[in-house]
């Protein structure tokens, strides 16, 4: 059998739709299981991260502790489950990194199957169930915001497991697809190296901080890596993500190929699902997921699908294609040249480093301005490179990077600017656990690579590419809230090599 997942909108995003219906019952039975059995809601949520043992290192952030969270059945919390469970199963998270899309697919798969069983063996729902999506890009109909069925404190008269009231989001219009016009899955799904993917970025970063949000004093579990996949939103919000890995891949996009990558080799923890209350496990790679048919635990196929698999969502998103765009790019810079024969090269986006700030950088609330000094030789050659530009003889592309990007003020969205012009938008999200030294990045901080070309070439063609520096503006969101922070070690300029 082949699962389809469908779009929760469907019906309204109300009740009506029974397959969210089920799924709210299904997420009802994990949720009144204690945690030391591997098939609850609570044993789940900490496969993603926890604050159960593990605690925020900022007094300001103590009310994420799960024991703080007033919609939490402590109860359900204790007894622990052996250590050997949590040492194998908990905190395995994969963000800013290039395993991000293929762990998050096999953990979808491995709760998706934990509650049909629960729909097809304890409640006698349908035994061709599978996990719908909430697909927010659809701002033509209507459908960024959060589904009704997830709003409503009561279901059959009873709490509804789906509501969560430390969710304190309502504005989704910084969401996009954009990096649905990527084709090259290192800047699409993320490097080898801690940065993020396009797609991790936006909509994935930005989709927990809208969702997530600030309530004036505290920020919405979903902003938190330790408490996002508390909210049953999570897997709604990833499977929309998983969505568009598929669609990317089915409108002729590779994934790497790289062993590495295959086999998940240096991934920070191995991949491993808990099947049933025994813990049974299901030890996967990206190998075993590139595709929506995935080899599941003891090498079983398990196909899935999605009702929609457009590459982009609303018919306004306008990429360029790769080609045409470098076409473009190259008739600005010599109209002349005969652009027919553009020579199929792929650029290295960090090869030479040009300029870089003096010190690091602490963020204030609003806009903070910096300079990133360039070196005269490194950038002198991006300057020949757009004076000898053809279509064999590429010019360079300019990538500005925001290197150890640490802090607490997680649930937050940074605006880059240079020299005044809004360059890109970046999340936050995931933000402390890269900041501490015994997170995810081992306090390394979060990266964001960001290319400024089409700003290199517009100085070229204005005659102002003769500068010392850059002027860098970055602006948060939202205003710091008292004790919150961020700081950048370095902005560092870089140019592709030929």
């Amino acid at each position: 059998m082949i699962f389809l997942r469908k779009n929760v909108w469907n019906n309204g995003g109300t009740f009506d739709n029974t397959n969210l219906l089920w799924y709210a019952k299904a997420v009802g039975v994990m949720k009144s299981k204690p945690i030391s059995d591997p098939t609850s809601w609570w044993f789940y949520a900490t496969i993603h991260d926890e604050y159960l043992i593990s605690l925020p290192r900022e007094p300001g952030l103590d009310y994420l502790r799960w024991k703080n969270i007033a919609s939490l059945p402590q109860d359900k919390l204790a007894p622990l489950p052996p250590k050997s469970q949590i040492d194998m199963f908990w905190k395995q998270c994969t963000h800013s990194s290039w395993f991000f899309l293929p762990w998050h697919r096999g953990y979808l798969a491995a709760i998706e199957n934990i509650l049909r069983d629960i729909i097809t063996k304890e409640l006698g729902g349908p035994s061709d169930w599978a996990l719908p999506y909430w697909n927010y890009l659809k701002v033509k109909e209507n459908q960024n915001q959060l589904p009704p069925a997830f709003k409503q404190p009561l279901l059959e008269g009873k709490p509804n497991p789906l509501f969560v009231p430390e969710r304190y989001g309502n504005d989704f219009s910084d969401l996009n697809d954009k990096c649905q016009g990527e084709i090259s899955f290192s800047i699409y799904g993320g490097p080898t190296n801690n940065i993020n993917g396009a797609i991790e970025n936006n909509p994935h970063g930005f989709g927990h901080d809208a969702i997530g949000s600030n309530n004036g004093t505290q920020d919405g579990i979903m902003g938190h890596v330790p408490t996002a996949a508390l909210d049953p939103i999570f897997y709604l919000h990833h499977c929309n993500i998983d969505r568009m890995w598929a669609a990317w891949n089915q409108h002729g996009n590779n994934n790497p190929t790289d062993s590495k990558w295959l086999t998940s080799f240096e991934a920070r923890k191995p991949f491993a699902m808990p099947l049933d209350k025994a813990g049974t496990t299901w030890h996967y790679i990206s190998k075993d997921v590139t595709s929506t048919n995935i080899i599941y635990y003891g090498g079983v196929p398990y196909q899935f699908t999605y009702d929609d698999l457009s590459l982009f969502s609303d018919a306004k998103t306008k990429v360029l294609a790769p080609t045409d765009a470098l076409t473009l790019r190259l008739d600005r810079l010599n109209p002349n040249l005969d652009s027919t024969k553009i020579t199929k090269k792929r650029v290295n986006p960090n090869a030479e480093l040009v300029g870089a700030s003096g010190s690091p950088l602490q963020l204030n609330s609003g806009k903070t301005e910096t300079k990133v000094k360039l070196d005269t030789s490194s950038w002198g050659k991006v300057g020949k490179s757009l004076l000898g530009a053809s279509a064999t003889k590429l010019p360079n592309e300019v990538y500005l990077q925001l290197e150890g990007v640490k802090g607490t003020a997680e649930v937050n969205i940074l605006s880059v600017f240079v020299n005044h012009e809004l360059i890109e938008k970046v999340s936050l999200f995931g933000l402390n656990v890269a900041s501490v030294s015994d997170g995810h990045h081992g306090g390394a901080g979060l990266t964001f690579n960001i290319n400024i070309t089409h700003l290199i070439d517009k100085l070229h063609l204005d005659g102002k590419f003769d500068v010392n520096d850059l002027d860098i503006q970055i602006e948060t969101k939202r205003p710091l809230q008292v004790g919150g922070k961020i700081t950048i070690e370095r902005i560092g300029v870089y140019r592709s090599k030929q």
